[in-house]
Parts: C-alpha cells; sequence; structure tokens
C-alpha cells in the first residue's frame, strides 16, 4: 500500500489512539515486510492540534458499562462549550511517515442516525501499529482505495447498551 500523509476530520468529542488491534468490516491488509523501527523517535507531530486539545485520558481508563475492563487505548477529548455539543471538526495528521493498512467502517445498529465511524489502521515500522478511532470523515481517494467497507467479516457486538457492527 503507498505511503499517505493525509488529514482526516473528526468531530467527535474524543480521538482513540489504538495500538496493537486487528479490525473486521475494513479494507486494505498489513505488510510485514516494513522496516525495523531502529533508533530515536517515531513521532514528530501531535495527530491534533495541541490547541484543540482539552484533556487526554490514559491507558487503562474504566468507565462502565462500556469499558469495565481497562482500555488498551488512550483518548484525546476535545474543546466544546458543553459536553452536550459535539466539538468543532479538527483535522488529523498522520504524526508520522506510515503505511495506511486497514480502514474499518463502524456502524451503531441502536440509532441510524449516529454518522460513519471509522478507524484507520497503520504502521510506522516493523515493531510498531496503531490506529486512529472514532474518525468522522475520509479523503475520497482513501475510501476509494480501501474499496467496500461494508464486506467482510463483520463482528457485532453491544457495550453500554447499545449495538454496533465493525
Amino acid at each position: 500500500m503507498k505511503m499517505y500523509k493525509h488529514f482526516f476530520l473528526v468531530h467527535r468529542l474524543w480521538l482513540a489512539l489504538l495500538i496493537f488491534n486487528f479490525f473486521a468490516c475494513s479494507g486494505g491488509s498489513s505488510d510485514n515486510s516494513l522496516p525495523s523501527c531502529g533508533e530515536g523517535a517515531l513521532f514528530n507531530v501531535s495527530p491534533i492540534a495541541t490547541s484543540a486539545i482539552k484533556a487526554f485520558v490514559p491507558v487503562g481508563r474504566l468507565n462502565p458499562s462500556a469499558h469495565t475492563l481497562p482500555t488498551r487505548h488512550m483518548y484525546y477529548y476535545l474543546n466544546t462549550d458543553s459536553p452536550d455539543v459535539p466539538a468543532e471538526l479538527v483535522n488529523v495528521l498522520a504524526p508520522s511517515n506510515m503505511q495506511l493498512t486497514r480502514l474499518t467502517l463502524g456502524t451503531n445498529l441502536s440509532d441510524d442516525s449516529v454518522d460513519p465511524d471509522y478507524s484507520i489502521s497503520f504502521n510506522v515500522c516493523g515493531e510498531v501499529e496503531g490506529y486512529f478511532g472514532h474518525v468522522a470523515n475520509l479523503p475520497d481517494t482513501l475510501l476509494a482505495a480501501a474499496g467496500d467497507l461494508s464486506s467482510g467479516d463483520c463482528t457485532t457486538y453491544e457495550t453500554g447498551g447499545v449495538s454496533y457492527r465493525s
């Protein structure tokens, strides 16, 4: 897959950076031929402007009923005037040269008025992979390269009293 350094738009109150996770309902594939990470910093820029960040939530968060076990990911909470009002759209920057390996479309099965929920999987080097979750919009070029995101081996699950497919 080509190397991409794109901006993505997000309108959720949080953006999850998840490490070592795999997806269903997705397009793309993993590539184990990347070079080793080597020495030095792997990321050279924040994925979103630090001025847009209200707070960070570290790995291990508990938030019943959706997260009754510690999470394997962190959150960025975006600035907003009220918890009931979604944050403004913000650009998401690739924090490094990286290879996009998979795009995933998540669907809220309990409320079809909820916008699409994309995840973007990537590899920075042979030993480091991650993903951005809860991304609201993707460039048409990325969607075209991924193909049909609704096909494949989808998983349906319930958390916090809401049903999802991803």
